[in-house]
């Protein structure tokens, strides 16, 4: 992404953070998604328009924007940490209890501390990552 983008992209983001913050999410909607059209491979506008869209409750529209953060950031571990964790969050609401653990797995893995509590107090998640590690020192 070009920086001059990337600037005008970052200032759309920003003020969609404003707006949520003052409680019009709506608004903030609309910032993150002129981010989306104006560059449609920015993943983190995806997330963020994702959050924008939990507050709202529309959970369906924001595992999609999850998916797509996550399918656009490759090599983006903020990015990536949030989506997962994000997702996870909506699929744990949503009873989706095996797609809650391995994405909660996932933003774990990228460092996400709320996640990584998850995982933490999750004795099925720990033997989990105790066998995967396990696994990991034979190769």
């Amino acid at each position: 992404i070009p920086d001059a983008l990337l600037m005008q992209l970052r200032q759309h983001e920003l003020d969609g953070y404003h707006y949520a913050e003052a409680g019009d999410i709506e608004k903030a909607v609309q910032e993150f998604t002129v981010c989306i059209q104006k560059c449609p491979e920015y993943a983190s506008a995806y997330n963020n328009r994702a959050q924008a869209y939990r507050l709202l409750n529309d959970d369906l529209s924001a595992l999609k924007d999850c998916d797509k953060a996550i399918e656009l950031g490759t090599g983006q571990q903020t990015t990536l940490m949030q989506a997962y964790t994000q997702r996870a969050v909506i699929h744990r609401k949503l009873g989706n209890t095996k797609e809650a653990e391995r994405d909660f797995q996932q933003g774990a893995q990228f460092g996400n501390p709320l996640a990584r509590g998850v995982i933490k107090n999750n004795p099925y998640a720990k033997l989990c990552n105790q066998m995967v590690a396990e696994a990991m020192a034979k190769l």
